[in-house]
């Protein structure tokens, strides 16, 4: 009765195992139990790994090209400005009275001397005819100082702040040009003094000296001229002090608007 109960389990066993894929052989008193060929091939494969590169050798993956949705247009060169005709530059209009100059190139100006510790120049033509009535004049005993000769637009500007500051704009406009239309832009206009009487220096009591009454007299010979006469049409204060060199062809073509209007 045991073996049979025996033989009854191992018949059980067999057959569920059987199902599993299990092979069950009896030999003797042995129970050997081996793998399906199902299984026994699949596990009896090797596992492929997948390799990896030796160390040192990563390289980065290529990456796809892509095309742009559309293709970009040409581009082009920067567009220039039309060409306008040429013309004449225009000429600025008289400013509180005062005509429009060009600021000489300071390379060119020559030195005529000194007014205290400031060094005074002139346009080279001016500078020439300014040395040759200075040594007339004092041929009669008459001293010519240098106050002011050539005067930058910058220079300028800070004068005619100033003035206007302590007097307002219009009345400040009558005894100093603005920055721009001052003739001692130009190299050509110069303020002078009297060596012997250095208190009348840019007043009108300068017009009673030895040095005014000489220069109303001989400066047209040397090709000088009052730039503001008493009552003038630009309506500026008078000025005996400043004079104009007008003896070359540009000084005159620059001083051609102020000398039309001159009475």
């Amino acid at each position: 009765m045991k073996i049979l109960r025996w033989l009854r389990s191992q018949a059980l066993l067999i057959v569920a195992l059987t199902s599993f894929g299990w092979v069950v052989a009896l030999n003797g008193n042995q129970i050997g139990l081996n793998l399906g060929a199902s299984i026994r091939h699949t596990l009896a494969a090797p596992i492929q790994l997948a390799k990896e590169p030796p160390v040192g050798s990563w390289r980065t993956p290529a990456q796809p090209s892509v095309s742009p949705p559309f293709p970009s247009p040409p581009l082009e060169s920067p567009r220039q400005p039309p060409t306008l005709p040429s013309r004449s530059p225009s000429v600025a209009p008289p400013k509180l009275g005062h005509f429009p100059y060009p600021q000489a190139d300071v390379q060119t100006l020559v030195e005529i001397g000194k007014y205290g510790r400031r060094v005074e120049t002139l346009a080279p033509e001016a500078a020439i005819a300014w040395q040759q009535m200075v040594k007339a004049a004092a041929a009669n005993n008459v001293s010519l100082v240098p106050i002011s000769g050539f005067r930058s637009v910058n220079e300028q500007a800070m004068l005619f702040r100033d003035r206007v500051q302590q007097r307002g704009l219009e009345r400040a406009a009558k005894s100093v040009a603005p920055p721009g239309y001052s003739e001692h832009h130009t190299g050509y206009a110069i303020d002078i003094g009297d060596g012997r009487a250095p208190r009348t220096d840019i007043t009108s009591a300068f017009a009673q000296t030895a040095a005014s009454r000489w220069l109303t007299t001989h400066a047209q010979d040397f090709n000088f001229e009052l730039s503001f006469q008493s009552n003038n049409a630009q309506q500026i204060i008078y000025e005996p002090w400043h004079w104009r060199f007008i003896g070359s062809p540009h000084a005159l073509h620059v001083f051609a608007s102020a000398r039309r209007n001159r009475s």
